[in-house]
C-alpha cells in the first residue's frame, strides 16, 4: 500500500472501524498580504470558510486533524470575525470561534514539515479554507505540494474554497518562479514553470478576478500582485467563474472547489457527499 510521509505520529493509530474518518485541515500561518506599490493587508484564514464546512464535517462524524506549514498557530482574518457571515446566528458564530481558538490549545496542531506514515484509507478528505492568507504560504509550500500529489495519486477528496484553491499550485515542481513572473507580467517566462501539474485540465473555481477587483477597492485598499484565478489558468486549470458573490461549487474527480464565502453551504454539502461516496466504494 502506498504511504505518504507526514507529521501525524499518534493521530493515525486507527482501527478498521475508523476508516476514512480523519479530515486533514490545512491552514495558513500567514498574516500579511503584500500588495503592489509596497502596500500590505493584514489577513488570515476566513472564519466562515473554515468553520461552516468543518462544523458540518464534525456533525457528520468526521474528526479534524489540523496542520500548518511549520506548526505555528493559524492566523484569522479579523474582517471575518463577525456573525454576519453566519446569518447573524450568534450561537453558531460563537461555536465557530471556539473551534478555531482551540487549535494549538485543547486541539493538537501539527506541522507539514515532520514525518510519519499513514494509509490513504485513513483519510476522508483534505480541506483548505480561504481568506487571502493561502496566496502567500500555502501556494508555494513544498510539503503541502507533496501531500497534494499523494492525495491526487490516491484519489483522496481534496476540497478548497475561495482563495484556498490557490494552494493546489504547490503541487507544481516549483511554483515560486511561476508566480514571480506572473506578478511581473512576464507570462511566457511564467509558463515555463507551469508544467507537470497534477490538476492540469481539471475544472475548478476560485475567488474570481472580478470579485478580487471589488475587494481591492472595498477592502484591501491596494492592488494584488497577481490574480489567483489567472494563476490557476496559467498552470493549466479550467477555471469556471459564476456571477460575483453567488454560490458556486465545481466538482471534478476528487477535486472540489468553491468560489467565494457565499458558497460555504453548497460546498459543505458536496464535500460530505463526496467523502461518503468514496467510503462506500
Amino acid at each position: 500500500m502506498v504511504k505518504f510521509i507526514l507529521a501525524l505520529s499518534l493521530i493515525f493509530s486507527l482501527n478498521a472501524q475508523a476508516k476514512a474518518k480523519k479530515i486533514l485541515v490545512i491552514l495558513s500561518e500567514n498574516k500579511s498580504l503584500p500588495l503592489q506599490d509596497g502596500k500590505s493587508y493584514q489577513t488570515g484564514n476566513y472564519l466562515n470558510e473554515f468553520a461552516i464546512p468543518l462544523m458540518a464535517l464534525i456533525d457528520a462524524g468526521f474528526e479534524p486533524v489540523y496542520l500548518t506549514p511549520t506548526g505555528k498557530l493559524p492566523a484569522l482574518d479579523k474582517d471575518s470575525v463577525t456573525s454576519k457571515y453566519f446569518n447573524k446566528d450568534e450561537k453558531i458564530f460563537n461555536r465557530a470561534l471556539k473551534i478555531f481558538n482551540a487549535i494549538g490549545n485543547s486541539q493538537p496542531l501539527l506541522s507539514l514539515t515532520k514525518v510519519q506514515g499513514f494509509e490513504p484509507e485513513e483519510i476522508g478528505a483534505i480541506f483548505i479554507p480561504g481568506g487571502h492568507a493561502p496566496v502567500i504560504d500555502l501556494a508555494v509550500d513544498p510539503n503541502l505540494g507533496k501531500l497534494l500529489r499523494w492525495a491526487h495519486e490516491n484519489k483522496i477528496v481534496t476540497a478548497l474554497i475561495c482563495h484556498g484553491p490557490i494552494a493546489i499550485l504547490s503541487a507544481l515542481k516549483d511554483p515560486k518562479p511561476m508566480l514571480k513572473f506572473l506578478a511581473e507580467g512576464k507570462i511566457s517566462e511564467a509558463k515555463e514553470f507551469a508544467k507537470d501539474w497534477p490538476y492540469k485540465d481539471y475544472a475548478m473555481t476560485i475567488f474570481s478576478s472580478i470579485e478580487e477587483k471589488m475587494a481591492e477597492k472595498g477592502k484591501l485598499n491596494g492592488m494584488m500582485l497577481y490574480y489567483p484565478s489567472d494563476a490557476l489558468i496559467l498552470a493549466g486549470g479550467k477555471n469556471i467563474s459564476a456571477e460575483s458573490w453567488s454560490s458556486h461549487v465545481v466538482v471534478d474527480r476528487e477535486l472540489i472547489t468553491g468560489q467565494n464565502p457565499n458558497s460555504v453551504n453548497e460546498f459543505s454539502e458536496k464535500l460530505i457527499a463526496a467523502i461518503k461516496a468514496k467510503i462506500a466504494i
